[in-house]
């Protein structure tokens, strides 16, 4: 049943749909009327019989003509329709029942009423009740399309958003990561050439396996460290710290979440302090995976706000979408000396 609602994927599924709500309708109607009155199920079959032209015709009229005036909010048209349908359903299934019906069944009747002396509220509602379930059921699968229909733009939304994410990181890296290049062109070529070894490294992994929604943790921490090493050949070998000791290499994560952090922290970490400048943690398990940056702040960092610029922007909006509820980022200042950032992953 569950097509009736969500839609049909071909013409067959669909007509068996129509018979099968049709046949449903006419048990259900007969055995419920059957228990009240002194008629069998089957009798009660038959007469439902009579009249279920009526009951179709109805039904087929308020779903594919009334109902999409309602759609297109033309409430007047509807409106009158509706009324014109309330009045004609009735007559019309009095001309079967005293013209075809009793003739047939109950010939004795027609001598003690004329045509105009019947039940009009009964023939009313016996139409119309299953014309107006069938259009509950239309409505609930407009309903239900319509949802579908607002998730897939949401969706594609969020897939266009997080795109535009990955495009705007991918640049913000390579214009840093060349501008260190460029300083040590002129100084020592030799690191400048294994720099850009480095780099190529880097970009073959952000073309190829940062397209993926996740990558392993051990490729991502590899990255991380080809990064950093780009930066060693500025800052020094000891400049940076690392604990990678409690890692669960076939954890998943998203690519390049990391790199900001790291980016943030070389940005406005005081390159003048003793090594290492910037220390690097990280701890994965089955349940999460917690990734901590502390570095020592500058005289000049300390009276700007450490988490702005468009890589830390870019990782908040990409932890919203990518671990909605399912992680945190703790951001604190030591004695105003040193800056932490710690994201955990659940």
């Amino acid at each position: 049943m569950k097509f009736l609602i969500q839609g049909y994927k071909n013409k067959g599924q669909q007509i068996f749909a129509h018979v099968l709500f049709w046949v449903l309708y006419m048990s259900v109607y007969s055995l419920i009327v059957s228990i009240p009155v002194e008629l069998t199920f089957w009798d009660l079959l038959k007469r439902t019989l009579y009249f279920l032209p009526v009951d179709i015709v109805i039904t087929y009229v308020l779903i594919y003509a009334l109902l999409p005036m309602l759609f297109r909010k033309q409430y007047l048209f509807f409106t009158l329709f509706f009324i014109i349908l309330t009045v004609i359903t009735p007559i019309t299934n009095q001309l079967i029942n005293y013209h075809i019906y009793l003739p047939i069944y109950h010939p004795d009747l027609l001598e003690k009423y004329t045509f105009w002396q019947f039940n009009y509220f009964y023939f009313t509602i016996s139409s119309l009740s299953i014309a107006l379930f069938a259009a509950a059921i239309k409505l609930l699968k407009q309903w239900v399309k319509e949802q579908q229909h607002r998730n897939f733009l949401q969706n594609q939304n969020l897939v266009s958003e997080l795109a535009l994410l990955k495009n705007q990181i991918n640049p913000h890296f390579i214009f840093n990561t060349l501008n260190n290049i460029d300083s040590l062109i002129a100084i020592e070529p030799g690191k400048a050439s294994e720099s850009i070894m480095r780099l190529s490294e880097i970009m073959r992994y952000v073309l190829y396996e940062a397209t993926a929604d996740y990558v392993p943790l051990e490729k991502e921490i590899n990255y991380l460290k080809n990064f950093i090493s780009l930066h060693e050949l500025r800052l020094g070998n000891t400049f940076f710290k690392f604990d990678f000791h409690q890692m669960r290499k076939e954890s998943l994560v998203a690519p390049m979440l990391f790199i900001p952090l790291v980016e943030n922290a070389i940005k406005h970490g005081d390159k003048k302090v003793e090594h290492p400048g910037i220390i690097i943690k990280l701890e994965s398990s089955e349940e999460k995976i917690c990734f901590e940056v502390r570095n020592k702040l500058s005289d000049v960092s300390i009276n700007k706000d450490n988490a702005g610029g468009i890589g830390m922007v870019n990782l908040r909006r990409r932890l919203d979408l990518l671990y909605p509820d399912r992680h945190t980022l703790e951001v604190s200042v030591v004695d105003d000396k040193e800056y932490k950032v710690r994201l955990c992953i659940h």
